[in-house]
């Protein structure tokens, strides 16, 4: 469906901390969209926030009915404030964005150019990223891990800013799984996929809430998610430490037998054993990390609850 035929854009935003910026994002996405003669309706989503982002929110819906808000019971997270949005857009397209700014709604129209081109969502794509080098460095190991651990291929400079037709929203919704992550979600769907350059820009205020710990815990809790490599390579490598250890076994035998040599070295066989220890213990961890999880779909519970909406 090109841009001519569409009625209304809806435009999710999950919100943390956003109370001193959040009528900045409103008012550019506002600005963003009049040029394109399309109507819009910002779905802002208060994920829990500690500061008085909800009640700016309210005050933002008072003054525009295009602005609309879902505030969470608590901080579920940003995909699942993402998902919660989604599931409440009206529009026959439906955009992503964060609050923090550092994705500028300018770039609306470049992404929106590219839908009609054919493709079913388009992600911006960021050029020259603005966050500092640890945080680069971090979000390209994480990134590299992923591809290797699953064999995607996934962009380091892509994130959530994105739109999408109706059609890939729709089957988003349908995915109700509690270990998410929007971007990869969206991938999995396999629809016609598009990307733009955008330029990103620097954050509007404060400091990202993803702290290196999250990070560590997003890299691990992705990876386990999307691919079961981690089992393989455990199993291939109990199959390996077993094979070399009947070589070893082996070796020792005909040194014994033909040669009347005996094999000594405590030292070696101590650090076998811890090693072969070690090993075990790593695959039980493995296992048991994969069993949680399983555990944890098999409850069924509801992604997020709201509280309040507006």
């Amino acid at each position: 469906m090109s841009a001519e035929k569409i009625n209304l854009v809806s435009i999710v935003s999950p919100v943390y901390r956003g109370e001193n910026f959040v009528d900045v994002l409103c008012r550019e996405i506002i600005a963003a969209f009049e040029p394109l003669q399309l109507n819009v309706e910002i779905i802002l989503v208060d994920d829990g926030s500690p500061d008085r982002s909800w009640e700016r929110i309210v005050e933002l819906s008072k003054q525009d009915s295009r602005i609309r808000g879902l505030q969470l019971s608590r901080n579920f997270g940003q995909h699942y404030a993402i998902t919660a949005g989604i599931d409440h857009a009206q529009g026959d397209w439906v955009g992503v964005i964060d609050c923090d700014l550092e994705d500028h709604p300018k770039y609306f129209k470049k992404l929106i150019e590219k839908m009609n081109e054919g493709y079913n969502v388009v992600f911006a794509r960021r050029l020259n990223k603005k966050h500092n080098l640890i945080k680069q460095m971090l979000s390209r190991l994480f990134v590299m891990t992923f591809n290797f651990m699953t064999g995607l291929h996934h962009d380091s400079a892509v994130g959530t800013f994105s739109i999408m037709d109706r059609k890939v929203a729709d089957a988003f919704r349908q995915y109700r799984e509690s270990l998410r992550t929007y971007t990869l979600l969206v991938y999995h769907l396999g629809f016609d996929i598009g990307f733009c350059d955008i330029e990103h820009g620097r954050r509007y205020e404060g400091k990202s809430s993803y702290t290196l710990k999250k990070l560590l815990s997003l890299t691990l809790h992705t990876t386990l998610v999307y691919t079961e490599r981690p089992l393989r390579a455990v199993s291939l490598l109990g199959l390996v430490m077993s094979l070399l250890a009947f070589l070893y076994a082996t070796y020792a035998a005909a040194a014994y037998f033909f040669y009347g040599d005996r094999l000594v070295g405590w030292s070696s066989l101590i650090a076998s054993i811890y090693l072969t220890a070690g090993i075990i213990t790593f695959s039980i961890g493995i296992n048991g990390i994969y069993l949680g999880k399983c555990f944890l779909e098999g409850l069924k519970r509801p992604l997020y609850h709201i509280k309040n909406h507006v």
